[in-house]
């Protein structure tokens, strides 16, 4: 405009999320996924698929947003609180930035606490207070993520487990797993949006919807769990 070369500003054309239904994962396949990481271990010798198996493990447990959060917590943000109604130990995490507030707290699936963050989590890396909970020794953060990401697809289309109904399920659907999980044992809308970052509008607009194909089949099963005499 200022060199003469156009009369005017042009318009810029605006990018408009869409929110794509992301079916959610059913517990069972995420253990199987986890547990094909391990053979991937056994077959490789590489300590990145054992690890891998571990993280996806700690995602189910958590109801973070898969990606950048997870892999950037650092051990002077985890935690132990003693527990003395359940005679445990709870292992809270502090997020100091996400993406709808600067500071979040959740507690992690105390499973997770007792048989693999005691066990493999810890015991696998000397780790000094400011460094990585998970793969402390890669630097490349957003290269690790995309490793993380790309294997996670690879091996849940070789468990042929990747689509839904020709929907696809990326390492997000673990969320959607999550928190409609919590939704079917009784928690109600308030507490899992607070423990999730997010509010009770977005789970019921994006993740705990009643007419979803996944919520819809797991009724259709237990609706007519009994045997039907034949209509011929």
């Amino acid at each position: 405009i200022i060199r003469g070369h156009l009369k005017g500003k042009p318009i810029i054309p605006t990018m408009q999320r869409i929110n794509e239904e992301r079916p959610p994962y059913f517990p069972k396949e995420v253990k199987q996924i986890t547990l094909e990481l391990i053979n991937e271990y056994r077959r490789t010798e590489d300590p990145f698929y054992d690890e891998m198996s571990d993280y996806i493990n700690f995602l189910r447990s958590i109801d973070l947003r898969p990606g950048k959060e997870p892999l950037m917590i650092k051990m002077n943000q985890c935690i132990l609180i003693n527990n003395t109604e359940q005679k445990d130990q709870v292992l809270m995490i502090t997020l100091p930035y996400t993406k709808t507030k600067r500071k979040h707290s959740l507690t992690v699936n105390p499973n997770f606490t007792k048989e693999l963050y005691f066990n493999k989590v810890l015991p696998r890396h000397e780790r000094k207070v400011d460094d990585y909970l998970f793969f402390p020794n890669e630097k490349n953060r957003e290269k690790l993520g995309e490793r993380v990401r790309k294997n996670f697809v690879r091996i849940s289309r070789e468990l042929e487990l990747y689509y839904f109904n020709n929907k696809p399920r990326p390492l997000y659907s673990i969320r959607h797993m999550n928190f409609t999980e919590r939704y079917k044992k009784g928690v109600s809308m308030d507490k899992i949006a607070n423990m999730g970052n997010t509010s009770p509008e977005m789970l019921r607009k994006n993740y705990i919807t009643p007419h979803n194909q996944v919520n819809m089949l797991e009724i259709h099963n237990e609706y007519y769990s009994t045997e039907y005499k034949s209509l011929k």
